[in-house]
């Protein structure tokens, strides 16, 4: 694939959801769990780090989308400062129209694979939620990362900036298939815009894992659920049109015990700036 036709495989599939889902919180992610754990994962992060805070901080939702999350962040704890940055110029505009007249959080245009784009050593609490996957070149998404270390205050005279990544990884979804051929099923393929990682991509000079007495972050969190959801009701309903956000996958994946087993790409790695 061109350095174009990425472009615009990216430009057009935002475009579209832009379009179909507007400023709704399905927008980038249609299933309603794994959006609610998403959610719930980062306001805990948050939180924890608020709660050793001893001033405002900057929290920055780099690739932002329609500005969903900024939002319940910023009703969250309405004392700090927050940045939105988004690359679709479709969401974008949809982002900045959510924040008309809050004095609290900024949306800018902008791109993570350009430095300038990200304010070096100014992020105190920086979010990336599935957007590093949307990077179809593996030397733009080992750049984007660069560039995002870059952008979390340096550890100087006291602790640097934290990360949380929430991003799809190639062995995660191996092993997911492997379950799925147990019964059958055909195999799951990354989206047609999304190009997932390998396990040591967080294996950056500047990243350390982020540590808390407090707060424990599983990257395996949503194991337990992608295994209902996309073996066991796959299973059960086999030959009929895969459903999203069914009554069965709800009951079972709050019945049972969250992270167990390596079976969803999505993962979460929390981290502090090293250096």
């Amino acid at each position: 694939m061109t350095k174009e036709s990425y472009e615009n495989v990216i430009a057009e599939h935002y475009r579209k959801v832009a379009e179909e889902q507007g400023d709704s919180p399905c927008s980038t992610m249609a299933d309603q769990s794994i959006r609610r754990m998403e959610t719930e994962a980062i306001c805990g992060f948050v939180a924890d780090i608020l709660s050793r805070a001893d001033r405002k901080l900057v929290i920055a939702d780099v690739g932002c989308g329609n500005g969903y999350t900024l939002e319940v962040l910023s009703k969250a704890f309405p004392g700090q400062s927050f940045l939105g940055l988004e690359k679709t110029p479709e969401l974008f505009a949809i982002a900045r129209k959510r924040f008309e007249g809050a004095d609290n959080v900024r949306v800018v245009s902008g791109d993570i694979r350009n430095a300038a784009d990200v304010p070096e050593g100014g992020i105190d609490i920086l979010l990336c939620q599935r957007v590093l996957i949307n990077l179809l070149d593996a030397g733009d998404q080992e750049k984007a990362l660069n560039n995002l270390v870059n952008g979390l205050r340096k550890p100087e005279g006291g602790q640097g900036g934290h990360a949380l990544f929430i991003e799809s990884f190639n062995s995660s979804l191996a092993n997911l298939n492997e379950a799925r051929s147990e019964f059958d099923l055909d195999p799951i393929a990354p989206a047609h815009h999304n190009q997932y990682l390998a396990d040591d991509y967080f294996d950056h000079p500047g990243l350390q894992p982020y540590a808390s007495e407090t707060f424990d972050l599983p990257s395996n969190l949503l194991s337990t659920y992608y295994f209902t959801a996309r073996v066991l009701h796959a299973m059960l309903t086999k030959g009929k049109d895969f459903k999203r956000n069914s009554e069965f996958v709800k009951f079972f994946s709050a019945a049972l015990a969250p992270a167990v087993g390596d079976y969803s790409p999505l993962k979460f790695f929390a981290f502090t700036r090293s250096r």
